[in-house]
């Protein structure tokens, strides 16, 4: 017979169960007909993906989350392409206070929430747009790690 387990346990449980099942929104600046990333964002389950199509790709950025139904956002690049478990273990590591980022190629994996505290993009910026970005996230209080480039193609090269 096995112990029954703790209010504690239970609780530690519960959390653990919540944070796997996070609703994701996958945010895609892009105006090209061919979008990479699909390849590999789509299929997988729960997962909302909103392809912004719009000029200037931090209001892109900046509406495609507004618009996320997810706890977790994703921005990613239009031409990358990961598996299945890199984007997955990156959205489990998220929660709020704590953000992946990698530039370039442009990835960020944050909460709606931190996204929001920090102010999004400024959409007045032609360059260097991310790294403002990142500079708003850790200004707000956010830890940001970096994104590891296993298990990750961009611009037709190897990442790892």
């Amino acid at each position: 017979m096995s112990a029954k387990p703790t209010e504690e346990q239970d609780q530690t449980r519960t959390r653990v169960r919540e944070r796997n099942n996070r609703k994701v929104s996958v945010v895609i600046p892009s105006n090209r007909q061919q979008v990479l990333t699909l390849n590999s964002s789509e299929g997988i389950p729960g997962v909302e993906i909103l392809i912004e199509r719009v000029p200037n790709v931090s209001r892109a950025r900046n509406l495609g989350v507004v618009k996320a139904r997810g706890e977790i956002v994703a921005i990613l690049d239009d031409d990358i392409e990961f598996s299945k478990e890199w984007f997955l273990n990156h959205c489990k590591s998220v929660r709020r206070g704590v953000a992946f980022w990698a530039d370039p190629p442009c990835i960020i994996f944050v909460t709606k929430y931190d996204f929001l505290k920090a102010g999004g993009f400024d959409e007045a910026l032609n360059s260097g747009e991310v790294q403002e970005f990142a500079l708003a996230l850790k200004k707000a209080g956010v830890t940001l790690s970096s994104v590891s480039y296993t298990h990750l193609r961009a611009h037709e090269t190897v990442l790892d």
